[in-house]
């Protein structure tokens, strides 16, 4: 059974390379680059949606946080992966539930973005 993933990431080089691991890997992937994309494609295919991997930092509205918790909000079991280069990215304590299980700090390698997915979505 193939699992589809939503990657939201507003560095084209980066997004292309996050997709095509993935991809690699036999998963389907979705992609946008900026929120609001992200919320359209969420939309027509949250039904399909086991994952999403989402930035934290991205131009133009909502953030990844607010982005996740939109989607929380429609789905409060769907699986998000967070990824930031960021120190200062990460929410106040009680806010959100962020661990080193759903959140990946850039830079990384592809092979630890394929098992972090592999363990988000195995639990």
């Amino acid at each position: 059974m193939s699992r589809t993933l939503l990657v939201i990431e507003d560095e084209p080089s980066l997004r292309r390379l996050l997709v095509h691991a993935l991809r690699r890997e036999g998963y389907e992937v979705m992609d946008a680059e900026v929120a609001e994309n992200a919320m359209k494609l969420w939309e027509a295919n949250r039904d399909r949606i086991d994952l999403i991997i989402s930035d934290i930092v991205m131009p133009g509205g909502l953030n990844g946080w607010e982005l996740a918790k939109a989607f929380w909000r429609d789905c409060p079991t769907v699986k998000v992966l967070f990824m930031s280069g960021y120190f200062g990215d990460l929410p106040a304590p009680g806010e959100l539930d962020v661990n080193e299980k759903n959140f990946l700090r850039k830079p990384f390698l592809p092979t630890d973005l394929i098992a972090r997915v592999r363990s988000l979505l195995a639990g």
